[in-house]
């Protein structure tokens, strides 16, 4: 059993789920996005800031459950309150532009220099000056059905008030084709941990929190060396291609978090294999690995699990967590149907699920099954024996306290 002594158990979260309710009106609103990392601290004010990729905007008849999108910005923040109310506020949204023209936000709220291209921002963290840095895949326009990607970029934001931001390209020899990384990042002390995906394997980097977003030379891949042992090797100039890179599992999500739960005392990724409705946990005693077999704890249902909608893109959200004992995930469905995405208001919209961590009950023995009966027999005896003393005495309180008002009662 991959997750050991614990049980999984798994309910929507329908006190969280107003965070991404849907604002009626004929104007431009926030109607539904993808990706939906959560970074707690790093909004204004402390506030937790949210990262989304394509993004519908347009307006949200209620009465008719109907979206009219007008447009579609590959990138936008949500910034959620940080008073807890129940339910909670809805989170406010950031997107550049307003739908109309060819003005800038169209292609997101952040853009690279080139207009040609667009940014899908996939996660981030403060750097050791207190800035914000967000890793964006550089991807081409238009985009359909698979994408170009060109390379990795960071995103650093000045502050979050003006969210004036530079973005600079990561060298080359930093990502090949088929590599994707970090599709999370995990915070470990002095160290932060970036998980990544080559082909449909996991891969794993590291960066001391230090050197995050100024010192790219001292990134490290996890690797095996020539006597095929585990090593942290730098990007060699030819390429981390050349590097002999660890394979964390098989089937690694592009979309996923990864983090370290005190109260399992284990390293925790999750992911939704490919057009199932299979949400699965994979556990470790380290980053590194050795990773569990996933495990399904979760079957997404209609409309967001079945056809012809298909779900993805699951997240971890720490921050909302009231207890050690609980799990707060997100995860995101969508469909190239165009029509059911527009009069399905609950499709590609945030999913919130609340994972209870419950002891499993250790399997008895034969021999405690003979004796838990013996027990609950002689439980019974004595209950039984008891009860008859307690309606014995019963009947002769009521004999003396009553005698006289039944005076010629057939008592037996």
């Amino acid at each position: 059993d991959a997750l050991g002594a614990w049980d999984f158990q798994v309910t929507a979260a329908a006190d969280l789920q107003p965070m991404f309710e849907l604002e009626d009106g004929d104007e431009s609103h926030w109607l539904g996005a993808d990706c939906a990392t959560s970074l707690p601290g790093v909004g204004p004010g402390g506030s937790t800031l949210w990262v989304f990729q394509d993004t519908l905007v347009g307006a949200f008849d209620k009465s008719a459950g109907r979206r009219s999108v007008r447009c579609m910005p590959h990138n936008s923040l949500g910034v959620a309150s940080r008073i807890r109310t129940d339910p909670p506020l809805p989170m406010r949204h950031l997107v550049r532009g307003d739908c109309t023209g060819n003005q800038p936000g169209l292609n997101g709220f952040f853009a690279p220099p080139n207009t040609s291209q667009f940014y899908w921002v996939e996660t981030g963290a403060r750097n050791s000056e207190g800035k914000l840095v967000l890793f964006a895949q550089r991807m081409s326009l238009p985009c359909g059905i698979g994408c170009t990607q060109y390379g990795i970029d960071m995103i650093e934001v000045e502050d979050e008030i003006s969210w004036n931001y530079s973005t600079r390209e990561l060298p080359a020899t930093y990502w090949v084709e088929g590599m994707s990384w970090p599709t999370a990042i995990a915070e470990d002390g002095s160290m932060l941990f970036l998980l990544g995906i080559y082909g449909s394997s996991a891969i794993l980097a590291r960066i001391p929190r230090a050197a995050f977003g100024s010192n790219w030379e001292a990134l490290n891949f996890y690797c095996l060396d020539g006597d095929e042992l585990p090593v942290w090797l730098p990007v060699p100039d030819n390429g981390v291609q050349f590097l002999n890179l660890v394979r964390l599992f098989e089937g690694a999500a592009p979309e996923t978090s990864l983090e370290y739960n005190a109260h399992l005392k284990k390293w925790l990724t999750i992911s939704i294999p490919f057009q199932t409705p299979y949400l699965q946990v994979r556990l470790a005693d380290a980053p590194t690995g050795p990773w569990s077999a996933a495990e399904t704890i979760y079957r997404i249902p209609p409309p967001w699990g079945a056809a012809p909608a298909f779900a993805y893109s699951p997240k971890s959200h720490r921050e909302l967590t009231k207890r050690p004992d609980e799990l707060i995930l997100t995860y995101l469905s969508n469909s190239r149907n165009d029509t059911f995405v527009a009069h399905e208001p609950r499709v590609y919209v945030p999913q919130v699920l609340r994972v209870q961590l419950v002891p499993k009950k250790e399997p008895q023995t034969q021999e405690q099954k003979q004796q838990q009966k013996q027990q609950q027999q002689q439980l019974h005896q004595q209950q039984q024996q008891q009860q008859q003393e307690a309606g014995f005495f019963a009947l002769d309180r009521f004999r003396e306290d009553r005698s006289s008002d039944f005076a010629g009662m057939p008592w037996i």
